[in-house]
């Protein structure tokens, strides 16, 4: 009977911390409770076991750092907390026995309660985000971007195919049909399926039940550049994932300059003034009072390519476009000069860029959108 009492009473110790002043500091759980916290290890596609080390940079984090390993624990991974030694840093680590991969994610946590690994941060707030990394890395290992590989940690052997893929051009007008069906309406081929992440769940179902649609025209673009734009709109993005069996899947991201995303276009190898001469032509113009919008596609007309506006940074920055009027007295300039006169003075800037295919266009957004723009 004794015994069975002392049992009962026994308290289960999840964390042991060695800094002097949080030493006592444990989280205490109760018999009845403790499966509502012990993580259930799950193995990636590719038999990886991943487990998360965090690096206490403060000596207060005794509360965070039972908040984070609860969040592992809900995620099935299991997070161990310590003072960092001398050698310790954020790195990812991967070691196997035999058929299995056992991968280790180092990160430190700061006095605010966020966690930095290499080239991730996440906050209590980022739950989406990091369920998806976890899983990416269940998935593929700690396996980075290899000696050679372009981007997305592809190699040249799946980035070129892909990148031919989605250099083909959109055939269908796809402007102000809802994004649902202008995504299918790309017939995008079908070995490059589309994956609506954690964190983007919850987005894209406001999107379908306010059957939002598609607020530019991309006929024309290559589809990767057409579903890059589409998707902006939206506060949206994709990236390419590489799964473990060699295949790859289009991954549908919240928007965010750290968001290591499709680019919007890339940079010309020929300078521009080469590509589209009419931009840099001087022309007699005069305008009064001139909605931007109109202006910009006006601008479009004369110069025979598209003009299109960065919706996502441009609203993220509370810029109303639609309200803006531009004039401008009687005189000759360039439509590249008239483009800097109507937007720079309105906290934008033009970007000019080519899609996939070569195809030349001009970008309208904000100096402060910083999206890493990849090369092939």
């Amino acid at each position: 009977m004794l015994n069975k009492r002392i049992e009962i009473s026994v308290l289960l110790l999840i964390f042991v911390f060695t800094f002097p002043a949080e030493a006592q500091r444990y989280q205490i759980i109760k018999p009845g409770e403790r499966n509502s916290i012990r993580p259930t290890l799950k193995r990636g596609k590719g038999n990886v076991i991943v487990s998360v080390e965090l690096l206490a940079l403060q000596q207060r984090v005794g509360l965070a750092a039972q908040q984070w390993a609860k969040t592992f624990a809900q995620l099935g991974t299991s997070c161990r907390v310590h003072q960092p030694l001398l050698n310790d840093k954020p790195e990812i680590k991967e070691t196997k026995r035999g058929k299995l991969r056992f991968v280790t994610l180092i990160g430190f946590l700061d006095d605010k309660g966020t966690i930095h690994f290499p080239g991730k941060t996440f906050s209590q707030r980022d739950t989406g985000r990091l369920k998806d990394w976890l899983q990416e890395v269940k998935s593929y290992g700690a396996q980075g971007a290899p000696k050679g590989q372009p981007v997305w940690g592809l190699s040249r052997k799946q980035f070129d195919p892909l990148h031919t893929s989605l250099a083909k051009k959109v055939e269908k007008d796809l402007f102000a049909i809802p994004l649902s069906q202008a995504i299918k309406k790309l017939d995008l081929p079908a070995k490059y399926r589309i994956r609506i992440t954690a964190e983007a769940q919850q987005k894209w179902k406001t999107i379908l039940e306010k059957k939002s649609l598609v607020r530019q025209p991309v006929k024309g673009f290559s589809k990767g550049t057409a579903l890059a734009i589409i998707l902006n709109d939206h506060k949206l993005g994709f990236r390419p994932l590489r799964t473990p069996s060699g295949s790859i899947e289009l991954a549908l991201v919240m928007q965010a300059d750290d968001a290591d995303t499709w680019p919007i276009g890339w940079k010309a190898k020929t300078p521009f003034p080469k590509i589209v001469r009419k931009l840099y032509r001087y022309v007699p113009i005069e305008l009064e009072k001139v909605k931007l919008l109109d202006l910009l596609h006006a601008i479009s007309v004369k110069i025979e390519i598209p003009v299109l506006i960065d919706y996502y940074h441009i609203e993220k920055n509370k810029i109303k476009i639609k309200k803006i009027l531009i004039s401008f007295p009687a005189r000759k300039t360039s439509w590249h000069r008239l483009l800097g006169i109507a937007i720079i003075p309105n906290k934008m800037t033009r970007k000019y860029k080519i899609d996939e295919a070569g195809k030349p266009f001009v970008w309208v957004t904000t100096p402060l959108s910083r999206r890493k723009q990849k090369q092939k």
